[in-house]
């Protein structure tokens, strides 16, 4: 029987059945060559799949070479022991394959990672657009936000241009410009209009104001404001 090189060392590239050092250490005579055989029907079907998964990922890979020639000692091996070889010599080629005759000790998992807690951005009561020169306008989620969006100084300032459908209930807009341009204009109202109980009617007439002109009457419910000053009109065609 023709019989392969070898050229391994489990350390190196693959993996032992059992502990280096238990197959390091035991002498042939207390191999269990029944054990050997099952843990090398193993390691020969281990290798034929990694070696036709490589294939077929990379034919080009280096390591294909490598897993062949595994697999040929691998069979090498089994053929020998099939046929009666000598202990001895079957003890050594396993030895060398990193084949032991039990199956391999479970790996101590490491200790597990603790997750931190995790960062959420805080909510903004407003969803965030940017008109096609770039000026932002804020669009109110609900009538709770629309309050606040409308009041709180924390997001706009009194020179800012806040809007709202008009005679419809809806989100409050702001456009984030005290000198926005005309199409500006158009993309905030347009907002408004579709972000109201007016849509989709056609012709939506759309309020115009200085946020500083918009305020909160005590006991009012969620969403309603009053205006005090100059006011605006921007019909929209939806």
């Amino acid at each position: 029987m023709q019989r392969h090189s070898l050229r391994y060392q489990s350390s190196r590239t693959f993996c032992a059945s059992s502990s280096e050092d238990t197959i390091s250490s035991k002498p042939p005579t207390e191999w269990d060559l029944r054990g050997l055989s099952t843990e090398l029907t193993k390691n020969i079907d281990r290798t034929t799949r990694k070696l036709a998964k490589k294939t077929q990922k990379d034919s080009s890979s280096p390591s294909i070479d490598l897993l062949r020639e595994r697999l040929q000692s691998l069979q090498s091996l089994d053929e020998l022991l099939k046929t009666n070889g000598g202990r001895d010599e079957v003890v050594g080629m396993a030895k060398e394959l990193g084949v032991g005759d039990t199956p391999p000790t479970p790996q101590k998992r490491g200790p597990k990672k603790v997750k931190g807690p995790k960062t959420v951005p805080p909510r903004l009561p407003f969803k965030t657009y940017l008109s096609y020169s770039s000026t932002p306008i804020l669009v109110g989620r609900r009538s709770t936000d629309n309050d606040v969006l409308s009041t709180s100084p924390e997001y706009s300032k009194r020179t800012d241009w806040w809007m709202h459908a008009s005679g419809c209930a809806g989100s409050h807009v702001v456009i984030k410009n005290e000198d926005p341009d005309e199409e500006t204009i158009k993309d905030a109202a347009t907002l408004a209009a579709r972000a109201s109980k007016c849509a989709p009617a056609n012709n939506v007439k759309v309020t115009m104001t200085r946020w500083g002109n918009v305020s909160k009457p005590p006991g009012a419910k969620p969403g309603l404001v009053t205006i005090n000053g100059d006011v605006k009109t921007v019909k929209v065609d939806l």
